[in-house]
């Protein structure tokens, strides 16, 4: 924050001549003579300087706020940027919301399992999160396997279902995943520390700015050919999902953390009402 300094008025003396200084031998009091305006200063110059300070000072608050105003502007705001579709789609832009719950294809063509999630860790590769479907959507058995070792096939430009390298009996052999964070004897332990983000999650919470507005909703997130997110959507105004906006921004331009009060963005309502909204036709 920038710091300002306001001059203040400069300090100023009248001169005074002089009092005369009683006889001590006679022991009578000397009349002190009437003391008279400086020549070098004269009450005229006094009034006009004290004005002049008060103008001054009062100049110096005006454009002290003014530029505090600036700063504290710059700082809500910061570097984030809106983001465009194409944006979105420049490094795979697959959406996270239409690859949660696609098939996965086995090595043989068979259905082996379905996408329940997409973990992100504070380090390392992202992992999707495979369902087994359990019976009849009861319990269903989880693992982890890296997002880059899923292909996705796409019909008509839309992502259709991902293919694994592997078999039921290869996921039926792997540890189990656990999403709870205290279970340190599963694999998973490190995956889901405080610092890992499960996209599943992430998508619906309210997002807030740096004043603590809730200004937005986190709609999908846009990743890329290894499960990192690249861009996040997000939904503003509109009442129950009708007459909503969609603005994108960078993911890294988002704070996420775990137990926080949620996301967080740099951006002023103002900015979002201002901007115009995607057209995400070409989602895929």
């Amino acid at each position: 924050m920038k710091r300002f300094l306001i001059t203040s008025v400069s300090a100023f003396a009248l001169m005074v001549p002089a009092m005369a200084v009683a006889d001590m031998d006679s022991g009578k009091g000397a009349k002190a003579p009437q003391a008279e305006p400086s020549e070098n200063y004269t009450l005229d110059e006094l009034g006009s300087d004290i004005g002049e300070g008060v103008e001054a000072t009062g100049n110096a608050i005006e454009e002290g706020a003014e530029e505090t105003a600036e700063a504290v502007d710059d700082a809500l705001t910061g570097e984030t940027e809106l983001r465009t579709v194409a944006d979105l789609q420049a490094e795979g832009g697959l959406s996270s919301s239409n690859a949660i719950g696609k098939t996965v294809l086995g090595s043989a063509g068979e259905e082996i399992a379905t996408v329940h999630d997409i973990v992100v860790p504070a380090e390392g590769e992202a992992q999707a999160i495979l369902s087994d479907g359990g019976i009849l959507g009861v319990a269903p058995r989880l693992t982890a396997v890296s997002y880059s070792s899923l292909t996705p096939s796409f019909e008509d430009q839309s992502l259709d279902h991902f293919t694994l390298a592997a078999t039921e009996e290869d996921l039926q052999q792997q540890q189990a995943f656990v999403y709870a964070q205290d279970n340190a004897e599963a694999a998973n332990a490190e995956l889901m520390a405080a610092s890992s983000t499960s996209l599943l999650e992430l998508t619906g919470q309210e997002v807030s700015n740096a004043a603590g507005e809730e200004i937005a909703e986190v709609k999908d997130i846009y990743i890329d050919d290894t499960g990192a997110p690249r861009h996040v959507l997000l939904g503003t105004g509109g009442f129950l999902d009708m007459g909503e906006k969609f603005v994108a921004v960078d993911y890294n331009d988002m704070t996420v953390e775990q137990g926080a009060g949620g996301p967080t963005v740099n951006l002023t309502r103002a900015q979002l009402e201002a901007a115009a909204s995607l057209e995400l036709d070409a989602q895929r």
